[in-house]
């Protein structure tokens, strides 16, 4: 039993690595919790850090979870709905006919479509969209 579980874990390690290497949490940009932690209480002297060592430990792995479970995946929902709605609710170059029959369709895929998106986004390491405004602000619709 044990043998079995070991061989599984050995063959897991390097699908762990890989996944790592897109983690969300690897870009500094992506840590809020952690960067105000370094930026506002980190001490200056090497000697310091070592005495706050017992408290900053804890607090920088706290902050590291806030960072990985709450603020970034937070921070993901709308650039989830960006992709969701540029993948399919997009009908600029469509005919009329193509938005009545593709309607449905987006509809029923809107959740899922959202959902795995956000996924991936919270977890790995994706590119915010720069500017997005929704179709038809600043711009006449010829519906």
């Amino acid at each position: 039993m044990t043998q079995a579980v070991c061989r599984r874990a050995r063959s897991a390690t390097p699908l762990v690595f890989v996944l790592l290497l897109g983690c969300a949490m690897g870009n500094e940009d992506r840590r809020r919790a952690l960067n105000h932690l370094d930026e506002h209480y980190a001490p200056s002297t090497t000697q310091a850090r070592w005495l706050a060592s017992p408290v900053a430990l804890p607090a920088g792995l706290a902050a590291g979870a806030v960072d990985a479970v709450l603020l970034h995946p937070a921070t993901q929902f709308d650039d989830a709905w960006r992709d969701t709605v540029d993948v399919l609710w997009d009908f600029d170059k469509e005919s009329r006919f193509r938005r009545i029959l593709f309607t449905p369709l987006a509809a029923v895929a809107t959740g899922p479509v959202y959902v795995v998106d956000w996924c991936l986004r919270a977890v790995f390491d994706i590119d915010d969209h720069p500017g997005w405004q929704p179709r038809g602000v600043g711009e006449e619709d010829d519906r």
